[in-house]
């Protein structure tokens, strides 16, 4: 009988430490300030300060090649380097650099096309987003993440996210890979 009962009082025990040992369920409601530096080349079109009209916006986003904290080297490739070379476009290109040792941040993006929108008479039914490289790949993170936020996609030369482009089958897409 002794047995029995320090039995009774060691399962007791083992089954009240067991129920204290379990995890409990907690949540945390807290405003966090995100302090960031984004660097950028902003092109507005010719006439944008003589007009009121509001404008298209292309976001374009450079590959691994320019990352840092010097703009000129975002100027070696796509839009920014052809307006460089003098081409001029009817629309707002916004062209940040991403920081180094870093990869594209969807959340960085998105303060930054919310300041640009905020800034600049941007027609926000007209926003495109392409980018090559690193830049196609995030234009792919971006546009799945936030896809009733762009009118089309370019993604050249990157990788894609084949189990959750389907949240794109709105979003017009035009997928570069390759020279031909």
């Amino acid at each position: 009988m002794k047995i029995n009962f320090l039995y009774m009082i060691q399962l007791i025990i083992l089954l009240y430490s067991i129920s204290y040992s379990q995890h409990t369920t907690h949540t945390l409601q807290t405003q966090i300030q995100l302090n960031l530096d984004i660097n950028y080349l902003l092109y507005l079109p010719e006439g944008y300060y003589e007009s009121n009209e509001e404008y298209p916006l292309m976001l374009f986003l450079h590959g691994a090649g320019e990352r840092g904290n010097d703009l000129s080297i975002v100027k070696r490739n796509g839009p920014p380097k052809l307006i460089e070379e003098g081409k001029k476009f009817p629309f707002i290109i916004v062209s940040p650099q991403c920081p180094d040792r870093t990869d594209w941040d969807n959340r960085s993006l998105i303060v930054l096309l919310d300041y640009i929108e905020n800034h600049f008479r941007v027609d926000k039914t007209r926003e495109y987003l392409t980018g090559l490289s690193m830049g196609g790949h995030a234009t792919w993170s971006l546009a799945i993440q936030y896809p009733e936020r762009f009118a089309a996609i370019i993604p050249v030369c990157a990788r894609g996210y084949s189990q959750d482009v389907y949240v794109l089958k709105d979003v017009p897409v035009w997928a570069f890979h390759g020279e031909k």
